[in-house]
């Protein structure tokens, strides 16, 4: 598969959350906010092409600020999403911020979950999924056999084709019928 993107991967701070008042609208955030401005003032980006994508920390947040942003991304693909515990992904968790994940608004952007079947937040992660399909959300699970939490990259290129044709396929916008037949995707 060829995929034919703009891939921007900003790093954050390594789970050093704790720095932070608000980690949510705090740099990381602003971070990945930057780095589309930027690539849009340099590159010609379909923005009805635009998906999220973060892994552990990262995925978790593709799911928190996704969902509240959803009018952004054509899709989500939260890899491994770092959920705390059960009770962080039932909105509960007890880090000095108080925003919840909007699990309702999974309804409007398809999300596909990849995780692996090894991942010691596996059960965590399961329960944030159950969230979105209880709010009736556009999910997939997309599940790894033999893989923990870090995998190495990019060993896994067909999972996230996967993920990348449930989006096109599930999208609420309506843009999946009218995309050319290419793979290129925008991404960051």
């Amino acid at each position: 598969y060829y995929l034919y993107a703009i891939i921007i991967c900003p790093s954050g701070q390594g789970g050093q959350y704790n720095n932070h008042d608000d980690e949510y609208n705090g740099q990381e955030i602003q971070v990945v906010e930057r780095a589309l401005i930027l690539a849009k003032s340099i590159y010609n980006i379909d923005t009805a092409r635009v998906y999220l994508m973060g892994f552990s920390w990262g995925g978790r947040e593709t799911i928190h600020y996704g969902l509240d942003h959803y009018k952004l991304f054509k899709g989500l693909i939260p890899f491994a999403p770092a959920f705390q515990s059960i009770a962080d992904a039932n909105n509960g968790f007890a880090i000095p911020w108080a925003n919840p994940f909007k699990y309702t608004n999974g309804k409007y952007i398809p999300t596909c979950i990849c995780v692996g079947k090894n991942d010691g937040m596996y059960s965590n992660i399961i329960q944030g999924y159950n969230n979105l399909v209880s709010a009736n959300a556009i999910v997939n699970f997309n599940e790894i056999p033999g893989v923990g939490h870090t995998p190495v990259f990019p060993t896994f290129n067909l999972e996230i084709m996967k993920c990348f044709n449930f989006i096109n396929k599930s999208s609420t916008s309506g843009l999946a019928d009218n995309l050319p037949s290419d793979n290129i995707l925008s991404l960051y």
